[in-house]
């Protein structure tokens, strides 16, 4: 753990002692953790709130969510393909009320992934006319996401990620 990551941590347990919060509570947003995807690409994972499934939803995203490495540089997909540089998943778990437990919900939530720097290649009217777009220092308004639920021991998924990414067709 990085020196600022403890200096953050050691004042969330303080702050969280005197305040009579937990440290977890009031850090649980700090994380080492990555998602590792083929080619040795290695994903920051953030996660936002807590659930029993975290393990189950990460193999999700890793199946559902598709990036490629290419060398070096890293595509994402939605309805486009998307070049990326510094991206990070951040997963958010939705607290679950009472009568949704009575109803069978087990988890829900929502995974977005957002990039530093961001390109894509394509033009909704016409692939074939698809031209790589200028860089920009932000992902979009709406980042690339997959949404997820578990109700009754079923997995409900959506994702946006369409295409199929391979390197030798890259342009």
């Amino acid at each position: 753990m990085g020196t600022v990551k403890k200096g953050l941590l050691i004042i969330g347990v303080l702050l969280g002692m005197m305040l009579g919060l937990g440290a977890i509570s009031f850090v649980s947003a700090i994380t080492d953790t990555e998602i590792q995807f083929e080619n040795n690409l290695k994903i920051p994972l953030e996660i936002k709130g807590e659930s029993k499934f975290k393990d189950e939803v990460i193999n999700i995203i890793k199946e559902k969510l598709i990036l490629k490495k290419c060398g070096d540089r890293i595509f994402a997909t939605d309805d486009k393909l998307h070049e990326i540089k510094n991206p990070v998943i951040t997963i958010f778990f939705t607290e679950i009320s009472e009568v949704d437990k009575l109803n069978g919900l087990e988890v829900n939530g929502v995974c977005y992934l957002n990039a530093k720097f961001h390109r894509y290649y394509g033009d909704k009217s016409s692939f074939s006319n698809a031209v790589w777009s200028q860089w920009s220092d932000h992902m979009r308004t709406t980042p690339i996401s997959l949404s997820f639920s578990r109700m009754n021991n079923r997995w409900h998924i959506k994702s946006e990620s369409e295409l199929i990414i391979e390197c030798s067709n890259i342009p």
